[in-house]
């Protein structure tokens, strides 16, 4: 049993304790529900930059970067017009975003966290809790994960 213990201690380690996903079909009213509990400032969430330059986030956090790739980044949502173009809403560097633009194999009404992902997504929970602490509720969304 102890080993089993430290086995199931050692998987969790990194990761936020309490994570609240919002799920719904496309459409419903999710995106709003997701920049209101954002904007609480109760939860962690994914940004924008995190989930467009998650590859480079722990370098750029590491090497001193993070504001200047912010920043080029910015700049560039800005030069696109600065909203997400089907619905208006605005969107920059801070705004929420949807974990599953990280993981591969972006596919529509498909679910996102699968037994071949799950490596991936837990990478994405530890990186964030790298860069945010483990101090508040990690606010997620998918609304392909409805589908699945």
């Amino acid at each position: 049993m102890k080993a089993e213990a430290a086995v199931t201690n050692d998987v969790v380690a990194g990761i936020p304790e309490h994570l609240v996903f919002i799920m719904g079909c496309h459409r419903s009213g999710t995106t709003f529900l997701h920049n209101l509990l954002a904007s609480t400032g109760q939860f962690s969430f994914l940004s924008a930059y995190e989930v467009i330059c998650y590859r480079e986030l722990l370098n750029n956090r590491e090497a001193g970067r993070e504001a200047e790739a912010r920043q080029a980044l910015r700049d560039k949502l800005v030069s696109m017009g600065g909203d997400r173009g089907i619905d208006q809403i605005p969107f920059d560097v801070n705004a929420p975003e949807e974990y599953g633009f990280i993981l591969p194999e972006y596919d529509l009404f498909k679910a996102r966290i699968t037994p071949e992902h799950l490596d991936e997504f837990t990478d994405i929970l530890r990186t964030k809790g790298k860069l945010d602490g483990l101090d508040r509720p990690l606010l997620l969304k998918e609304p392909n994960e409805f589908y699945g």
